[in-house]
């Protein structure tokens, strides 16, 4: 799932050694060493087998990839955002918008996609998990005797996918089709999930959600990623509704998990903690103590660390360090809104509630200030 957990922009080292730029650097070398002359054999040798690995592993990656994108077109799903082999493809109504992939573990792919309405839905995420190991299998038995490379990483690309594990928030495909064709509350969860995470990231507010999907995300309670994950997903549905009470009860439950979430989906959770105490129970030593929490996992997710930092600085009677903390929240949103090509309306409105607060607090009375509160 989305949320307010952002990645930090990156240090020259990381975006040297992402994905894109290793391969082509590999490439690069592969290339120099096999087409070189007076080069040695071996050396000539090492080059081409280096060339003919890469290239078979791109294009198992891309087959695989681009059968769940084009699955999800058959099945009349709208496409948010996918990944095939090592781009990213953002369409938007300005077209379409690539970019590397700067992860490893976003090589393993991704599609976030809405599917057209409720009818047999679970029915079509199965036809769309199913279709990436099947094309990787058929890859991989149809060029067995014509390209044995591609056939050993297509073949190799179909097991990863269709063994029935789960990585983080993220099941493999096989997974994925076993928990939808058994149905029940966690294939519902599943569902549920995939539609806030496309609502997400199309720039859908939490409150304009169906009250479905935190029903379906929060029912299972197995002690899972996927219930921690539905849980924060249902806390921030209620506090963007301004049901503090029921948002209190889902954030409770998404804490006792938080262990099992992944860095930076931790890390924003622990934020919302501290912004939820400070700026709705006025509670500043329990909202410090989450904070400090969220801190320790510094810069996993620094928008929504700053958001909680400008509520905390409020609730202490400190409207002028507040206020620098929202703005500095909000140049970053800025910032990943742009890069990313997305919108977070929530995350904006909330700094820029915390911000006017803030400066109206710097020129009003208090107790003008407490009254109009």
């Amino acid at each position: 799932m989305s949320g307010p957990a952002v990645r930090p922009a990156r240090p020259a080292r990381s975006a040297l050694l992402a994905p894109l730029p290793v391969s082509i650097a590999l490439a690069v070398l592969g290339a120099f060493a096999a087409f070189t002359p007076e080069m040695p054999e071996s050396v000539t040798r090492a080059g081409q087998l280096g060339l003919a690995v890469l290239g078979a592993l791109t294009a198992a990656i891309v087959a695989h990839d681009g059968a769940h994108w084009l699955a999800a077109r058959l099945c009349g799903f709208r496409t948010v955002t996918f990944t095939i082999g090592p781009l990213r493809v953002i369409p938007s109504r300005r077209g379409l918008h690539v970019r590397p992939v700067r992860w490893w573990h976003e090589l393993g792919g991704e599609l976030i996609a809405e599917p057209p309405g409720e009818h047999r839905a679970n029915a079509r995420w199965a036809l769309m998990a199913a279709a990436g190991p099947a094309a990787s299998l058929a890859l991989g038995v149809l060029s067995v005797n014509v390209a044995p490379l591609l056939a050993i990483a297509s073949l190799l690309r179909f097991a990863l996918a269709a063994l029935p594990f789960g990585r983080d928030s993220r099941p493999s495909d096989g997974a994925q089709l076993l928990m939808l064709t058994v149905g029940g509350a966690a294939a519902d969860r599943l569902s549920a999930l995939r539609r806030i995470a496309a609502a997400q990231r199309a720039g859908v507010r939490p409150r304009a959600w169906p009250e479905r999907w935190a029903v379906d995300a929060t029912a299972l309670r197995d002690g899972t990623v996927a219930e921690a994950l539905g849980c924060v997903a249902a806390f921030r549905r209620a506090v963007d509704g301004c049901a503090h009470e029921r948002a209190a009860v889902h954030l409770d439950r998404g804490l006792a998990l938080r262990a099992l979430l992944p860095h930076a989906e931790a890390c924003a959770l622990l934020a919302d903690a501290a912004y939820f105490e400070a700026r709705i129970h006025n509670d500043v030593p329990r909202a410090q103590a989450w904070l400090d929490e969220a801190a320790a996992r510094h810069p996993a997710c620094p928008v929504a660390e700053r958001r909680a930092t400008a509520a905390v600085l409020l609730a202490a009677g400190d409207p002028a360090a507040g206020a620098i903390a929202a703005r500095e929240a909000l140049a970053l949103l800025e910032q990943i809104e742009h890069e990313e090509h997305r919108a977070l309306p929530m995350e904006a409105d909330w700094l820029r509630e915390m911000l006017a607060r803030a400066e109206c607090a710097s020129v009003l009375p208090d107790e003008l200030l407490a009254t109009a509160g």
